[in-house]
């Protein structure tokens, strides 16, 4: 509706909407790039079976999807569609336990690589230092447990 109000509207709304899809595509490709090169590290799956897998798996997951708003728009959890109980529970529920799993990860398990490389570039104070541990082992896995509590 805003390009109807503009000057060239058609062609910038063309524009947009080309540029949007080239991001879509791109950001898709990326995401799926990390589970394809996973398939191929850990299975020894060649390259085109892992990408054919995937491709099929996320069209057949997606298709469920899509067929939420219709022919399976009578399928409800908890009152929700199935698009948007897999919208709760990807926001709510796995981004938060994703976000304490790093904040664990970072802070405890993998605390003297992140010290050496925070100060590598510039020397940083103990105290600084210390600080940035607390924030990763403590305060960011608290506001995280925070987060999903209230979310659900």
């Amino acid at each position: 509706m805003i390009f109807e109000h503009m000057p060239i509207g058609e062609v910038l709304a063309v524009a947009f909407y080309v540029c949007l899809f080239i991001a879509a595509i791109t950001s898709s490709v990326s995401l799926l790039e990390v589970v394809v090169a996973y398939l191929i590290n850990e299975w020894h799956m060649r390259r085109r079976a892992a990408v054919a897998l995937c491709w099929v798996t996320l069209f057949i997951l997606a298709s469920i999807q899509a067929l939420s708003f219709s022919s399976l728009s009578e399928i409800q959890f908890n009152g929700m569609s199935l698009f948007d109980f897999s919208d709760y529970v990807c926001s709510n529920i796995l981004m938060p336990i994703g976000g304490l799993c790093i904040a664990i990860l970072a802070g405890w398990l993998s605390w003297p690589v992140m010290k050496e490389q925070l100060t590598a570039i510039s020397p940083h104070s103990a105290i600084t230092i210390a600080w940035i541990r607390l924030a990763i082992t403590v305060l960011a896995p608290a506001l995280v447990i925070v987060v999903l509590v209230s979310s659900i």
